[in-house]
């Protein structure tokens, strides 16, 4: 042992007094867990190593037989000191240690025994004395009364004695409120047996004889034990929550002292560290809710939601003091939920039931008690998750209960090796409490040097290991959990419970966003919660935010408000600082002036476009029934609601992909499409070659295109007419879309038109969703070279009469061949005119000597040698 093994992350220049300070604390306090707030870490604060955090440290000090920490302690003295500075600076130390309130005792007689020994023994002596000659020379200075507060210094049969007296009091503390702990003896021989080595002969006094030789040919017998480590941990953390942290803490560190003198690693069956976790979190709540107790003459405290967990159900007004910390009580307050609640009673009944069973005895395997969330965002998962902690922890069926959050990034590792790693931390982090494992189904992707799979597979190792230690909280959206349940076969198993999140009635987001304004202490001016109600859409996507959605409205209306306000600050009323009103609920993307500038202009753009008259007659129609829907609407004449999903007909480069474009803008200047965007699609993006992941490609498109078009080319690809194609999954899962969520979604299938009447022909329901035909024409000649004429100016070319009429003769010979493609064959036609020029130009001179004129212009010889 050195002078640097108790100061792990730290630089080597912290001064040698610092040093022998923290050794002295921690020897003094035996097994330490290190806080930021601890003596040794307000010690050490300013010789951290960079990147170097002392939380959660636990150091455990067990040391060999005839090691003693006041010699260790003195010949670190002694190196550079006399005898009488030796024992002035020790003397020193431990008086300063001595005004820490658990230690004073300790170090009060650690002071007194360094005293006597410098008082009573020669120098000379103490100057050639060996450290064992040392030990004795303090534990006799150390007396009997001395051995209780420091039996390492009293030689390790005492120090032994003295953890089995303490070991066999604090069981008895603990037995007489109903935490037992197993008797040292069990405990013994169940470590023993597992690690495979004998009781050592070191034990014989501190065991008693009898005791000694049982224990012996128990181990030796191999016999086996009932003893499990999360049993006892268990007990221990029922025991801090009932008051008696003191005697589980001094059983917890006289078990692990007493048995890792029997063996070099440390004893398996005492988790010191998961114990320390326990106390520090348990007390921290203990702390927080007699805070919350002592304010319950204050009245209700004001409550302003972090925007942080602005993505939960806000709760009606909870009540002061205790009940508000009731989960419970929180818990049935939470708006709307019933389905879950009931299924989180049932859940907690089975567990309770299931700890009953073993407490009796009972061998039967309890059933799998770890649960899957599904649902959509804001629906109370992650709050819901963290009652369950809670109402868990009270019950006695988890020892902290604490939340532990992760998602893919925290359980994932980048390469080979660093997956399991990553899960089993996270693990550790939550024992005793739940595991929140949010978007689980990022788990699942498809990917041969994907790490998920590997993280699943530690995941259902460890929750069968510690199924009585950690509870695991699955979530995420159904469908993509079923598929990751269908892709681990044994992950489902695990599962005992499903709980189903619905998304929020129209009266529950309407009342959440009440309780967001009532948290804030708003008011609502009338009018508001009509307002409230028509920025609810119709029919909701399946990855609609529900809360958060509520929050964000509630967030940008009391900006809104602010804006409102900013201006006349010095003459404003409490009342109309407290008053949110309709004026502040209207969004600014309805701004009217906007959406006209977003229809002029693809008004404009359409126009421009090269031929194509017949399409900008359909298109011009289609916005004049608009514009008189909203006029027969003002007259109270009821009007058509008809979708606007359309089949683009035509060969390629006939523009088609142009005009779906500009028909986006239009109908979001129009004011029919909410964002006016286009995605465009082929079969590729939305079928998969495997069961169960079309359905999952195809909504995600789709729901990226809402608010604007979605875009399929060669939609006739999606029904090959296969038995076991994927296509018609897709086709199933767009009919769907198309139905529920007209009202801000266009479809537009695009495709030849033989080829698109077999799409129509493929499922009954398709036809019919179609309402608007757009017949694409092929490009008269006339129209192509003036398309190419674009093209070259977009680009600063110049093309002169004879090579477009080189361009024209050549774009009528490949107009008779069958593909012919249009706007497409005129750009390959260009861009290879351009690669023949520079060609030309490279072999004629050095490049930079030609002329720009020349550069610029293309000749016809450029477009006869071209190949198209």
């Amino acid at each position: 042992m050195d002078a640097d093994s108790v100061l792990p992350g730290y630089v080597d220049t912290v001064p040698p007094l610092v040093r022998l300070t923290v050794f002295i604390l921690e020897s003094l306090h035996g097994p330490v867990l290190i806080r930021d707030h601890s003596a040794q870490n307000d010690l050490l604060a300013d010789f951290k190593a960079e990147g170097a955090s002392s939380r959660g440290l636990l150091y455990c000090l067990v040391w060999p037989s005839g090691f003693s920490w006041l010699v260790f302690a003195w010949q670190l003295l002694r190196e550079n000191y006399d005898i009488t500075t030796t024992a002035r600076i020790l003397g020193d130390v431990l008086e300063v240690v001595a005004e820490i309130p658990p230690l004073s005792a300790a170090a009060a007689d650690a002071v007194r025994v360094v005293r006597s020994v410098t008082d009573t023994i020669p120098a000379g002596r103490l100057e050639t004395a060996a450290d064992d000659q040392l030990a004795e020379m303090f534990a006799d200075a150390l007396g009997e009364a001395g051995a209780q507060t420091l039996p390492w210094l009293s030689g390790p049969d005492s120090a032994l004695e003295t953890l089995a007296r303490q070991l066999a009091s604090s069981a008895g503390r603990l037995s007489a409120i109903d935490c037992a702990v197993p008797s040292f003896d069990d405990l013994l021989v169940a470590e023993l047996v597992q690690a495979g080595t004998s009781v050592p002969a070191v034990l014989r006094k501190a065991l008693g004889g009898q005791t000694f030789m049982l224990a012996r040919e128990r181990v030796a017998a191999g016999e086996a034990s009932d003893v499990e480590a999360h049993t006892i941990s268990n007990a221990l953390a029922r025991a801090v929550r009932a008051g008696e942290a003191g005697a589980a803490h001094q059983w917890a560190v006289s078990a692990f002292r007493l048995l890792a003198v029997c063996q070099d690693a440390p004893p398996a069956l005492i988790d010191l560290e998961g114990f320390a976790n326990d106390l520090t979190d348990i007390c921290h709540m203990q702390r927080r809710e007699s805070a919350a107790q002592e304010t319950t003459g204050t009245g209700p405290r004001p409550r302003v939601r972090d925007a942080g967990v602005a993505d939960e159900p806000a709760a009606e007004d909870e009540p002061a003091g205790a009940a508000a910390d009731d989960p419970w009580l929180r818990l049935d307050r939470m708006v709307g939920l019933s389905g879950v609640k009931s299924t989180v009673r049932r859940a907690l009944r089975g567990a309770e039931l299931a700890q009953r069973r073993r407490d009796a005895g009972i061998t039967l395997k309890p059933p799998a008690r770890h649960l899957l969330f599904l649902g959509n965002p804001g629906t109370g998962k992650t709050e819901v998750a963290r009652l369950i902690g809670e109402i868990y922890r009270e019950r006695g069926v988890l020892r902290t209960g604490k939340l532990t959050e992760v998602s893919r990034a925290d359980l994932v590792g980048e390469g080979i090796g660093e997956t399991a790693p990553k899960v089993r931390k996270q693990f550790a982090k939550a024992m005793g409490g739940v595991l929140f494992i949010d978007e689980a189904y990022t788990l699942n992707v498809d990917g041969r040097s994907d790490y998920g799979k590997e993280a699943v597979d530690e995941l259902m190792t460890l929750m069968e290991t510690h199924r009585d230690d950690v509870l695991v909280i699955a979530a995420g959206y159904r469908e993509q959990m079923q598929s990751l349940l269908r892709a681990n076969p044994g992950l489902e198993s695990r599962f005992g419970n499903r709980v189903s999140f619905d998304d929020f009635s129209d009266d529950e987001l309407v009342e959440i966003f009440h309780g967001m304004v009532r948290d804030a202490r708003f008011d609502l001016a009338d009018g508001v919660e009509k307002e409230v109600r028509s920025h609810l859409p119709r029919k909701r996507t399946p990855r609609y935010g529900n809360a958060r959605e509520m929050r964000r409205l509630f967030e940008a209306t009391v900006e809104r408000q602010g804006m409102r306000l900013s201006g006349r600050l010095d003459d404003l009323t409490d009342e109309e600082v407290r008053t949110l009103t309709v004026a502040d609920i209207r969004e600014d993307r309805h701004d009217d002036e906007q959406r006209r500038r977003i229809f002029r202009t693809a008004e404009q753009d359409l126009s421009s476009l090269v031929g194509l008259d017949p399409i900008k007659r359909e298109v011009a129609g289609l916005v004049n029934e608009v514009q008189m829907e909203d006029l027969l609407r003002e007259a109270g004449v009821r009007t058509n609601d008809d979708a606007r999903h359309m089949l683009f007909l035509g060969n390629p480069g006939t523009g088609k992909t142009e005009v779906a474009r500009i028909l986006a803008r239009i109908y979001h200047g129009l004011g029919l499409l909410s964002q006016g965007h286009l995605v465009e699609v082929h079969r590729s993006d939305l079928v998969a070659g495997y069961i169960g992941q079309t359905a999952l490609k195809t909504e995600a498109k789709l729901e990226s295109a809402i608010g604007g078009v979605l875009f399929i080319d060669e939609a006739y690809s999606l029904a090959t007419g296969y038995e076991n194609d994927f296509g018609q999954e897709a086709i199933s899962k767009l009919i769907t879309f198309m139905e529920d969520y007209r009202d801000d979604l266009v479809v537009i299938a695009a495709g030849y038109g033989e080829e698109m009447d077999d799409f129509l022909a493929s499922n009954s329901g398709l036809a019919s969703r179609f309402p608007i035909r757009f017949d694409f024409p092929d490009y008269s000649d006339d129209e192509l070279i003036d398309v190419l004429i674009r093209f070259a100016q977009a680009d600063g070319r110049t093309v002169g009469p004879e090579a477009l009429a080189e361009a024209r003769r050549l774009l009528a010979e490949k107009r008779d061949r069958p593909g012919f493609g249009n706007a497409r064959d005129v750009r390959s036609l260009f861009s290879a005119a351009k690669r023949h020029q520079i060609s030309r130009l490279a072999d004629e001179r050095s490049l930079h000597e030609v002329q720009p004129e020349r550069v610029r212009t293309l000749l016809p010889v450029d477009f006869a040698q071209s190949m198209i």
